[in-house]
């Protein structure tokens, strides 16, 4: 039996040309966001990891002042 089967994919279709009758279908296609919105989302964990591992290199060599 293939998901979803004929008869949910009936009943979808339906309610959707009633409800969504204007829906454009070039709207749904989906693409990458543009580069300066997924720039940030790439870079900050980058540079966030990065951050925090030197951090802890520094805190390691760093044993006298700890507890």
């Amino acid at each position: 039996m293939d998901w979803p089967n004929q008869i949910v994919d009936h009943f979808f279709m339906h309610i959707h040309r009633i409800y969504f009758h204007n829906c454009a279908l070039t709207g749904r296609l989906l693409h990458d966001p543009p580069i300066r919105i997924l720039a940030p989302f790439i870079a900050v964990p980058v540079l966030i990891t990065l951050l925090m591992t030197a951090l802890v290199v520094w805190r390691s060599k760093r044993t006298e002042g700890v507890l």
